[in-house]
């Protein structure tokens, strides 16, 4: 609609319309008017429009005003009728209304003078009803686009009223849980499993509260007795004067992850048990080498050094030539003899069997002086009858690998050794003063010496950190529980 309000007066009385126009065009501006004064005249304006108002007499000769209506209506159904007339009956204005004008004015000096008012608010009444409808139209495609999307969402969309009542359940919501909307809805929610209803309880009072959880994992229950796993978000649903009239969430099926995770998790299990028992094996397999080494090979070459020192003794004064190649014999027997000793201790140290733990631990912190020309501050304090076999080689290992890391890369002159027992579990810190190490090479360093340490460390559910010093150098941190049993064995 244009600022100027275009009018067609339909009457067959020039002086009525001049009356018409005089009241529009004298005491008000912004009509533009448009006269028809026959039947003929007001089909053919009708043609050449378009209007934004009608006004019509109710009595025309050969025409009347209800005819104007019924003709404008079928026409524009959108057009506004105006009933100008001065047959000022009742019944008229009745009849006129129900027929679908939009007002009536008489045609005396007296009434005609509000006519443009009352075009006014006729054009501002269709104004906000025109707003309204586009208002209510905008609003119905709205929710038609939200059916849409809730319909075709592969997400299962649940809603409950605040009594726990379900007021929405999609497709997605059926496929997923199997019950139907008609099963479900006005009804309480079925897919809670039993042993989750104090928890459901406690979300649900919480969402009543305005609260909202997102991504929620969480195990529900379908209609044929299986479960889903879900992943949830859910949020209250709001009134619009603010108030909690209940929830709304959507579910999405993360069953298939589930179960793969766990199989990932039952597959990493098994490696760690194939490693832990690899690492058992190994150990078992050094021992009966370090026995057989010291035991066996080693008492052989000592009777041959026994024989060739009487051979010695023969041959010194006889053959001087002899003699000399014997003792070059003689010196490599000592060197094999030598090998096979620390081979022996290498692979088991017999101290360990022998003295225990903590003798093992103070030849280590020795031997790391030796090759790395460095000072170990040892403080070892640990009742060895409260470990298990499987726990104390790991514990002489792992003090091992940590000294034997900074003896070959942490350039230090200085280590702190402490093996404690307290609060139910093995203390054991590794802390030197050399090159250190970044909090990120902590993180991503998986060389098999440490890969090798935190596996050790996991067999018995402890905890392996390594990473800078506090000052520098490298911190190597182990606690592992004396109360937790190891569960995987040889």
């Amino acid at each position: 609609m244009t600022d100027v309000i275009r009018v067609l007066h339909v009457d067959d009385s020039l002086f009525d319309r001049e009356l018409v126009h005089d009241a529009l065009m004298v005491t008000h501006e912004g009509f533009a008017l448009t006269a028809a004064a026959t039947r003929e005249e007001f089909f053919q304006c009708m043609e050449q429009g378009p209007y934004d108002l009608v006004l019509s007499d109710f009595n025309i000769l050969g025409f009347e005003g209800l005819q104007v209506i019924e003709e404008v209506q079928r026409r524009c159904p959108d057009l506004p009728v105006i009933i100008v007339t001065g047959t000022g009956t009742e019944e008229i204005a009745v009849n006129a209304l129900k027929q679908g004008a939009s007002d009536y004015v008489i045609k005396t000096p007296r009434h005609i003078v509000h006519l443009p008012f009352t075009i006014k608010a006729v054009m501002e009444r269709i104004r906000l009803l025109q707003q309204q409808r586009q208002q209510q139209d905008e609003l119905q495609t709205a929710h038609q686009r939200l059916d849409m999307v809730v319909r075709m969402s592969p997400a299962a969309m649940i809603a409950m009223d605040r009594h726990k009542r379900v007021i929405l359940w999609n497709p997605a919501a059926q496929r997923m849980f199997q019950w139907s909307p008609a099963e479900v809805i006005g009804r309480g929610l079925p897919i809670v499993p039993e042993e989750e209803g104090v928890e459901f309880e406690e979300r649900w009072a919480k969402i009543l509260e305005g609260q909202s959880y997102r991504n929620v994992e969480m195990q529900r229950m379908c209609k044929d007795g299986s479960r889903v796993y879900v992943m949830a978000s859910i949020a209250p649903l709001m009134a619009t004067e603010g108030k909690v009239e209940g929830g709304f969430g959507v579910f999405l099926d993360i069953t298939q992850r589930y179960e793969a995770e766990r199989q990932l998790a039952e597959s990493e299990a098994q490696l760690h048990q194939l490693a832990r028992h690899m690492s058992l094996v190994r150990e078992d397999e050094k021992k009966r080498l370090a026995r057989e080494l010291h035991d066996h090979l080693g008492q052989q070459l000592t009777v041959i050094k026994l024989g060739l020192n009487e051979m010695e003794s023969d041959l010194a004064q006889d053959n001087a030539l002899l003699y000399q190649k014997l003792q070059g014999v003689l010196g490599l027997v000592d060197d094999t003899i030598n090998t096979v000793r620390q081979t022996s201790i290498d692979l088991r140290p017999g101290t360990l069997d022998l003295n225990g733990l903590g003798a093992a631990i103070q030849d280590e912190a020795e031997k790391a002086e030796r090759l790395g020309g460095l000072t170990v501050d040892l403080h070892c304090d640990i009742n060895p009858r409260s470990l298990d076999e499987s726990l104390t080689i790991d514990l002489y290992r792992l003090v091992q690998e940590s000294l034997t890391n900074v003896v070959r890369h942490a350039q230090a002159t200085e280590v702190k050794l402490t093996v404690k027992q307290w609060d139910q579990k093995i203390h054991l810190q590794v802390l030197d003063n050399g090159v250190g190490i970044s909090a990120g090479e902590s993180i991503q360093n998986n060389s098999p010496g440490l890969l090798g340490m935190r596996e050790r460390v996991r067999a018995h559910r402890g905890i392996c950190q390594i990473g800078p010093g506090s000052q520098g150098g490298t911190l190597v941190t182990i606690e592992i529980p004396l109360a937790a049993p190891n569960t995987i064995s040889a």
